[in-house]
């Protein structure tokens, strides 16, 4: 329901389950403003594992979904470098062996021409060389190209990541290791997919519904998440969620400031021409419950959405600091999800399950 507001239990067959990032590419991907390479990136850290209750390990396992099809996650770090670099993934039936001899070939084949070249100039006039010379020239750049998608310093593509080790572990245990090294490299891979044009649609999935993610890295024991969550009110447990929590943020900041940082032609930054949602499944671990919820809305969709850093609550008496499960609002969390589709030229009132329009205090003018 996450990112298409239509719940699971009643809807399990549900044809017109549709994700936003799906919905939004058509203004994303219009021939106005040229078309990436790839429509969308689905990106998951913890694998295909996980608690999947009592319905389909789908509900769990993905936030993209077209037309009732989850849509799948990449997983393994070489295995999205290689989709967003070479073009060859999982899509297109190749192994990593074969992906990375294709990508290989495509600078053999360039080296052996500009050898010939190079061998050529020796023999030929002050004219032809010349003529020549621009040829090579434009290979040249066909080659830096390959190597460099996109143009400047900041598309340089990176060193290919080394690959995942096998995400199946008993119950989901994501170990610490992959937790705290996966991040870093997709928070990287993530910007750059961004900034170099790439792709204009990503999802990026840090945990499974009930995500055993490991944070032995942050807590010096291992603490797996979703046991964690049910804290009972203990205080270790409440101050390991609470360290968890801030380095989650900490990754959103980093790859924000990335966003910022990289300046588009318009003299805005990436990030002023991205829109950027972050939200969770359920509000607290403990008891479960779909209510106030914690979004996360940053960037501003090119000038169309009035993201200033206010905090917004719509939740009535709220008091603070605030207890952990508080009172409902009457505001669908969907509300969100329509304001960006809105702001994107998608001019609906409804979404899902969501209804009432697009919420004043985000929208511009």
């Amino acid at each position: 329901m996450l990112l298409n507001m239509i719940p699971v239990n009643g809807h399990t067959n549900d044809r017109n389950r549709t994700s936003i990032d799906q919905v939004l590419l058509p203004a994303l991907n219009s021939s106005e403003c040229g078309t990436p390479r790839l429509p969308s990136l689905n990106i998951g850290l913890q694998g295909d594992n996980g608690l999947c209750d009592s319905v389909s390990c789908d509900f769990s396992r993905a936030i993209s979904w077209i037309q009732g099809r989850p849509q799948p996650n990449i997983y393994d770090p070489r295995a999205l470098f290689d989709r967003m670099f070479t073009g060859i993934g999982a899509d297109d039936g190749m192994s990593r062996d074969e992906s990375a001899r294709r990508s290989e070939e495509h600078k053999s084949v360039l080296d052996a021409v500009l050898s010939d070249i190079n061998s050529l100039n020796v023999k030929l006039s002050a004219g032809d060389r010349l003529k020549l010379d621009e040829y090579a020239t434009s290979l040249r750049e066909l080659e830096q190209r390959i190597d460099n998608t996109g143009t400047g310093v900041e598309c340089t593509v990176p060193a290919r990541p080394a690959a995942s080790p096998p995400l199946n572990q008993e119950r989901g245990i994501t170990p610490s290791t992959i937790v705290e090294r996966h991040t870093a490299i997709f928070v990287d891979l993530m910007a750059l997919a961004f900034t170099c044009d790439i792709t204009r649609s990503i999802t990026f999935m840090l945990g499974n519904g009930t995500s055993n993610n490991d944070y032995e890295f942050l807590i010096g024991r291992s603490t797996p998440h979703h046991g964690t969550s049910h804290h009972q009110n203990n205080r270790g447990k409440l101050e390991a969620l609470t360290k968890i929590d801030t380095w989650e943020i900490e990754q959103v900041a980093k790859l924000l400031g990335k966003l910022d940082a990289a300046k588009e032609a318009d003299g805005r930054t990436v990030l002023d021409n991205t829109t950027f949602y972050m939200s969770s499944d359920i509000a607290d671990g403990d008891s479960h419950n779909h209510w106030d919820m914690p979004i996360l809305v940053a960037g501003g969709a090119g000038g169309a959405l009035k993201i200033d850093g206010r905090h917004v609550n719509y939740t009535p008496d709220l008091t603070f600091p605030r207890g952990l499960i508080g009172k409902r609002s009457d505001v669908h969390t969907g509300r969100v999800l329509i304001s960006i589709l809105q702001a994107h030229g998608i001019m609906v009132d409804k979404f899902g399950e969501a209804k009432g329009g697009p919420l004043p205090e985000l929208m511009q003018g």
